[in-house]
């Protein structure tokens, strides 16, 4: 993960500048995190690293007392509210009640944006391999309107075909009960090892099925500092080339090459609550002009029409991926500048 800053109010930080990587018209992304226990165990999620925070009721107060404190500083108009764990849906907390504790959180940070005129939508990751109460579930995220995003692992979460086919099979119900999760990867070294050269067959094919029925997005891998998880600049250029001729449905590929797609210019700086508030310091002056002088932005062909690469502001290397990609599609001719 990258380094971030501790922010309560971001309109008065003084280390809070908006710069070329801060888009004020893009939607604003808040992940709150409720708690950190989870039913599995996954090599690259930061989290294991930490003590574990277990739902409380409590807890749920305190995420509700940060919003409430970072939420009328959000110089944008738009807000993604990203509700993540741990998991949320694990089956023992269904059992204990917590999905009225997470509709007492939405229905006070619901209130929260109105009262400072913004718009907002919700969004909940889930690991997907709980066996209980998907009814439940799926009439929560109903009557929330909440996108649901299933996060899909290459790292070795799957450790059995039966969790996978649990995974599938939750996919399965969701969509045909009309809420389609969009099945979401983190971008690390194994994940485009396999997919690149199909290795762990059923894995990949089942990634293959997905990517045909449901929308797929992917994550950066953010802790550069852990090399067995990390690519390169110049690896990440070749996986997004791959990925534009294999897997043409993922939303970020979609988005590097279509300007009108959803997402296009989403600044991928997010304010991360849980017992705290974090702020992503995407847009602190010091650190991009340090990413932007390195990779020499202002000088690139393709500077004005960038998406820019927040996640990746700590790479020191020299080489740009987005550059690779956008260099291929032109020499291509799909897009032009």
């Amino acid at each position: 993960m990258p380094k971030i800053f501790k922010i309560v109010d971001i309109g008065q930080d003084p280390n809070f500048e908006p710069t070329l990587m801060y888009d004020i018209n893009s939607r604003q992304e808040i992940i709150v995190s409720l708690f950190s226990e989870c039913n599995l165990k996954c090599d690259f999620c930061f989290q294991k690293n930490i003590d574990t925070i277990y739902w409380s009721p409590s807890n749920t107060d305190v995420r509700i007392n940060l919003m409430r404190s970072c939420v009328p500083n959000i110089p944008r108009s738009k807000i993604k509210v990203k509700l993540a764990g741990g998991e949320l849906f694990q089956n023992h907390l269904i059992k204990r009640g917590a999905l009225n504790d997470y509709q007492r959180f939405i229905d006070n940070t619901i209130k929260i944006i109105e009262e400072n005129n913004k718009s907002y939508y919700f969004s909940i990751t889930s690991n997907l391999v709980f066996t209980k109460y998907r009814e439940q579930i799926a009439e929560f995220l109903q009557n929330n309107n909440i996108e649901l995003c299933a996060s899909y692992d290459f790292e070795g979460r799957f450790s059995s075909t039966d969790i996978v086919d649990r995974f599938i099979d939750n996919v399965e119900y969701f969509n045909s009960v009309g809420i389609k999760p969009t099945i979401n990867f983190v971008l690390t070294k194994k994940a485009a090892t396999m997919l690149m050269y199909q290795q762990d067959q059923h894995l990949v094919k089942t990634f293959n099925k997905l990517h045909s029925t449901n929308e797929v997005s992917y994550e950066y891998y953010t802790d550069m500092n852990v090399p067995q998880y990390d690519l390169t600049e110049k690896e990440l250029g070749e996986v997004f080339i791959f990925l534009y001729n294999h897997y043409p449905n993922v939303k970020e590929i979609q988005s590097l090459v279509d300007p009108n797609c959803d997402g296009s210019k989403y600044c991928n700086s997010s304010i991360w609550i849980d017992t705290v508030t974090l702020y992503q310091c995407c847009n602190h002056l010091k650190y991009v002009n340090e990413f932007v002088d390195n990779k020499q932005c202002i000088m690139c062909d393709f500077y004005k029409t960038c998406r820019m690469s927040c996640p990746r502001l700590y790479s020191k290397q020299k080489h740009c991926h987005l550059k690779i990609f956008y260099e291929y599609c032109k020499d291509h001719q799909i897009i032009s500048i």
